[in-house]
């Protein structure tokens, strides 16, 4: 059920965009950019916000998948999930204020390994650090739909993180 408000005062961070210094671009997809922002009263709490245009909201199924996500990264607080820190709005976006991941994508990681390939040491690492999420899903009822090297990002520290929430389903 989409019992979570979208806008909901829930915040674990800034709670509106005046309070953030917004800068480059982290990512784009279809309906969002993602950017980095600042928190203007800490300047050490880095962020990704992340901007949904409302005009690229054409109808109800799109906002249910607004609301999902959102119930979703509330439901699933885990260090193997990307970091919820709120939502917030103004005339033109909604924005998911999110943890900072700015470590690289698993595929950029990929690229750089000598010959193109991966050491057999550093996949069976890898695969280890995958298994952990899922199982922490599947634990909270939760079916991870788009497993691939885009979607696992690390933190500056090294920590291993999910993204791409919205192919996650509920289990019935």
């Amino acid at each position: 059920s989409l019992r979570v408000s979208l806008m909901a005062s829930d915040f674990l961070g800034p709670s509106n965009l005046d309070q953030l210094l917004v800068g480059g671009q982290l990512g784009r997809g279809v309906t969002s950019s993602v950017k980095v922002a600042v928190s203007r009263d800490d300047p050490s709490q880095l962020f990704a916000l992340k901007a949904v245009k409302k005009a690229r909201i054409t109808g109800q199924k799109q906002l249910e998948h607004l609301f999902r996500e959102k119930q979703l990264l509330c439901e699933l607080r885990d260090p193997s999930v990307v970091g919820f820190h709120g939502t917030f709005k103004d005339e033109t976006h909604l924005y998911f204020l999110l943890e900072l991941l700015d470590g690289g994508e698993l595929l950029w990681h990929m690229r750089r390994c000598p010959c193109g390939r991966v050491p057999a040491e550093s996949a069976r690492l890898c695969l280890a650090g995958v298994l952990l999420p899922l199982q922490f899903m599947q634990g909270c009822g939760v079916l991870y739909r788009d497993i691939k090297p885009t979607n696992i990002i690390f933190s500056r520290l090294g920590k291993w993180v999910l993204q791409g929430i919205l192919t996650l389903l509920t289990q019935d």
